[in-house]
């Protein structure tokens, strides 16, 4: 026990001896200090010098624009806003707009070299294109039905009719045709 008691008291004795840095939080408060006062300074500088400035500015800029809409007469004010409406009916009619002139191109590059349309319908409701025309034979109907078939933009192949009419083949299909096709 006595052991234990000496050690205790030697151990306070250690450091009691130490001398107590009293620098460290001096420097850290004069540190926050400018901190701070800086940090006063800019908000006082920015609510009395730079809002001001900004204040007239808009104002300025507002007194500008009241006086170029002084200038400009109100018929003209009235058929520029007509004519914006109509522009933006116009944006929307065309982004809904289904284009068929995209689909005749497709049929194009599907179409055999001894193949010839007579008609085309394009049914927008029904997703079809119904079409009547001439191949050379039965081989090169065939050929056009696998081309149709392979196409990325037919989803169903129709056959409704074919005959022998005066040494070529005369034929009716009806494509189906998938939906983004219509609206590329």
């Amino acid at each position: 026990m006595a052991q234990y008691t000496q050690y205790t008291k030697s151990g306070n004795d250690r450091f009691l001896k130490e001398p107590l840095s009293i620098g460290w939080p001096w420097k850290m408060f004069v540190f926050v200090g400018i901190i701070f006062a800086f940090s006063v300074l800019s908000y006082i500088g920015l609510s009395f010098g730079y809002k001001p400035y900004l204040e007239s500015s808009i104002q300025n800029i507002e007194s500008e624009f009241n006086s170029l809409s002084l200038q400009i007469e109100s018929k003209n004010q009235k058929n520029f806003v007509e004519f914006y409406s109509q522009v933006a009916n116009l944006k929307s009619l065309l982004a809904s707009h289904v284009q068929t002139s995209k689909v005749l191109p497709l049929l194009e590059q599907s179409t055999h070299p001894q193949v010839s349309y007579s008609a085309i319908n394009l049914l927008v409701k029904d997703r079809s294109l119904a079409i009547d025309g001439y191949a050379a034979s039965y081989d090169v109907l065939a050929a056009q039905l696998a081309s149709y078939e392979q196409a990325t933009w037919v989803d169903r192949v129709i056959l409704n009719s074919s005959a022998v009419s005066d040494k070529t083949v005369r034929f009716s299909i009806k494509l189906n045709i998938k939906d983004e096709t219509i609206k590329l």
